[in-house]
């Protein structure tokens, strides 16, 4: 039998009651029955309802049931739990230190970031600023025990692993730019489409929608950006062979 609460306004109150709860595949509201005996059950569900209200798992499933979209496994955060996030921060070592490592002593020669479009730009900084606070502020993306959704997580951190190595493969390269743009694994640009791919992964993993979001737009500028430098490395080969 479905759950069905009582008509009218006490009806629609108990209602959000449930659903705040997700208590609808665990009550049964009785069958129609007389107005004495139904205000009597809502009463007891009531205090039942206040009880649980109060108990130690109250609060943080309401927390989790409000900031959710979607049911069961497949639920997303659409605001995340807030908490500092130790995985999000691995991550972001792994993407800062051989950035940071390329700007200071390891750019290739001929790099000329002058004619990136704008708009790509744009993008590409504020999904940085978005993807790198979206990582930190939320520990949904912390280790759980582990279950079959574990293996975005493994996904996420193998691509970020990918990462790494096309990193040591130039640096250990002559440093030119065709290494940096040059295909690894049979991804274009790895060095831009691992590390988005890789934190998307990790927002699924974490069901974060924040994350995702902030992920997507900064993939359209980086990637963007770093496909039309590979493009542009092409033509000029063409030209000159």
């Amino acid at each position: 039998m479905a759950c069905r609460p009582a008509p009218g306004t006490a009806g629609r109150a108990y209602r959000a009651q449930l659903v705040a709860m997700a208590w609808c595949t665990a009550i049964e509201p009785p069958d129609p029955a007389p107005e004495h005996a139904l205000a009597q059950w809502l009463r007891v569900e009531s205090i039942r309802l206040q009880k649980w209200m109060n108990g130690v798992g109250g609060p943080a499933r309401l927390e989790h049931t409000h900031a959710t979209l979607g049911e069961g496994r497949y639920a997303i955060n659409a605001v995340g739990h807030f908490g500092f996030s130790v995985v999000g921060a691995v991550f972001l070592l792994g993407l800062f230190v051989p950035n940071l490592l390329w700007s200071r002593t390891a750019r290739p020669a001929g790099y000329d970031p002058a004619g990136e479009p704008v708009t790509l730009r744009i993008l590409e900084r504020a999904g940085q600023a978005l993807t790198t606070t979206a990582a930190l502020i939320f520990r949904d993306t912390n280790l759980h025990p582990w279950s079959p959704w574990s293996w975005w997580f493994v996904a996420a951190a193998t691509l970020m692993v990918a990462y790494e190595v096309c990193w040591v493969r130039y640096f250990t390269s002559e440093r030119t730019l065709n290494d940096f743009y040059r295909s690894r694994f049979g991804v274009p640009v790895p060095l831009a489409t691992l590390p988005v791919a890789a934190f998307l992964l990790l927002g699924a993993y974490g069901r974060i929608l924040p994350l995702i979001v902030a992920v997507a737009v900064l993939g359209v500028g980086h990637i963007g950006i770093h496909l039309q430098h590979r493009r542009a490395l092409l033509a000029r080969a063409a030209t000159t062979g």
